[in-house]
């Protein structure tokens, strides 16, 4: 979308808005959550936003992206606005002044940020830009700022290190999060670029053609390891970053500490189309420490 439209314009016609709020420990996720969407419909309404939209001609993306660190929750937006000319100066105060009012308006005035964090306008022309407004669903690894853990970086601690701290976490965020949307795009913008969605059931069906294997691994050596913590999101990652070699690696490291099969049996198929990928080896240990 961005690319679409930064080349129909200019670079300068598509910035990355992030809006946040004031929170602390024990604050309830599902509050702050509809108080943080409640306060971005507020932000849209009335004439001064109008006035602003006509004038720069502006249409937007909206990712809602929870965290939680040491202040506990910490739900905030990050919304690529893409206008017709370029922001001015005028329009950073603007927004975050009007930011500060609606979020006392929706959850009340312990909530509203400073201003030098509440609203943070950069640029988001190029794909790197990109990476924090969570269009896709991160992976666990996916880094948050010094302290922060995703929804999925809670789960991947309970399930590797036992946390149950990090369980109680995640069943709230599910709590809180339940019939919210993640995305929102300004009316008829999907249509304007070309973008077509696709239902749930045109996904599973495909369109693209049947999907290729990378490697098979024999039925006996599964038998062997696939009980081992880790090896079955292991073997995924490493076929998806490294392809037949890294999963190649990935389950001869395992029989090299733990003595399983004989050391010349290769553990692998080829894929069903008769191709072989290739990869950087990168695996993934029993314990799901990747390396």
């Amino acid at each position: 979308m961005v690319e679409w439209h930064t080349e129909r314009v200019s670079d300068e016609c598509a910035v990355m808005l992030t809006l946040t709020i004031r929170h602390g420990v024990g604050d309830d996720p599902e509050k702050l959550r509809s108080g943080v969407a409640n306060a971005f419909r507020y932000l849209q309404r009335g004439s001064p936003w109008i006035r602003q939209r006509n004038r720069f001609g502006i249409r937007l993306i909206r990712a809602l992206e929870p965290t939680h660190g040491p202040n506990g929750w910490h739900p905030h937006l990050h919304a690529v606005l893409l206008t017709e000319l370029p922001l001015d100066g005028d329009v950073r105060p603007w927004l975050s002044n009007r930011w500060r009012s609606v979020v006392e308006k929706a959850l009340g005035p312990e909530y509203v940020p400073d201003d030098e964090h509440g609203c943070v306008i950069t640029p988001c022309h190029k794909a790197d830009y990109l990476q924090k407004l969570g269009l896709e669903i991160s992976a666990p690894g996916k880094a948050a700022r010094a302290g922060h853990r995703t929804p999925l970086q809670l789960l991947a601690d309970f399930v590797y290190d036992k946390d149950a701290e990090a369980l109680q976490l995640y069943r709230a965020y599910a709590k809180a999060m339940k019939g919210a949307r993640m995305l929102t795009w300004s009316r008829g913008l999907k249509a304007d670029a070309g973008i077509d969605d696709r239902t749930d059931e045109e996904i599973i069906d495909g369109e693209d053609g049947p999907e290729k294997s990378i490697v098979g691994v024999k039925g006996e050596v599964w038998d062997m390891v696939r009980d081992f913590p880790g090896v079955k999101a292991g073997l995924l990652e490493v076929a998806e970053f490294a392809g037949a070699t890294g999963v190649r690696a990935f389950l001869e490291d395992i029989n090299e500490e733990f003595g399983i099969w004989p050391p010349d049996l290769d553990p692998t198929l080829p894929p069903s189309d008769g191709t072989m990928a290739t990869g950087p080896p990168r695996t993934v240990t029993p314990d799901g420490t990747t390396r």
